[in-house]
């Protein structure tokens, strides 16, 4: 379950970082599939990964996911066009920044989640998976009880 979620994220970081040049340069037909993909659901998808919704399947199958990308989509609508009515009433229109912005907000929200769900991008070599210092305490553990024998 952890591991489809992290994928999840991944997935949705790489949308996120690809809109983020293509909002600014790029050839028309393949910025207007990577930013419209992104502006549908990138930042709802960021904002519905925070709710922590279980998504186990039971019985009668899977019956939340279809919600979840329901949100998603509709919560992406939705900030894209409070972000896009503050430029126009604040006279600052400017689709490219809107579309960076959006995108750098959706990258935060992700590795918040990411950091949130245990995912690190380095592990400390000769740290067990357990508590910090665990293995320092193991082993003053075992040189504190003595030789066995």
């Amino acid at each position: 379950m952890q591991n489809r979620r992290l994928l999840l994220i991944g997935a949705i970081a790489v949308l996120t970082a690809a809109a983020i040049p293509f909002s600014f340069v790029g050839a028309p037909g393949l910025r207007l599939a990577v930013i419209g993909l992104f502006l549908l659901v990138g930042p709802g998808s960021a904002l519905v990964l925070m709710l922590r919704l279980s998504t186990e399947s039971n019985r009668f199958g899977n019956l939340l996911v279809p919600l979840l990308v329901s949100m998603a989509i509709g919560m992406s609508l939705a900030i894209s066009l409070i972000v896009s009515t503050v430029m126009v009433y604040a006279g600052l229109w400017n689709p490219p920044v809107a579309v960076a912005s959006l995108a750098g907000a959706t990258l935060v929200l992700l590795a918040f989640d990411a950091v949130r769900h245990g995912w690190r991008l380095a592990r400390i070599p000769g740290r067990s998976a357990g508590a910090p210092g665990s293995t320092a305490r193991a082993s003053t553990a075992r040189a504190s009880s003595g030789p066995a024998g």
